[in-house]
Parts: C-alpha cells; structure tokens; sequence
C-alpha cells in the first residue's frame, strides 16, 4: 500500500521553503 500523503507532506515542505526563502530574499534586499 503506497501512502500519497508522504508525498503531499512532501510537496508542502518544499513549498513553504520556497516562500520562506523568497520572505528572507526580500527582507535582505531591503
């Protein structure tokens, strides 16, 4: 039995790096 909620946890994390990294971006080029 696969479990697709380990890839959505995943797809999540990334996603939240994502915006975390652009937040830091911004608030450096500020």
């Amino acid at each position: 039995m696969r479990k697709p909620a380990l890839r959505k946890s995943v797809l999540l994390i990334l996603a939240l790096l994502l915006v975390a990294g652009l937040y830091v971006a911004q608030a450096g080029i500020d």
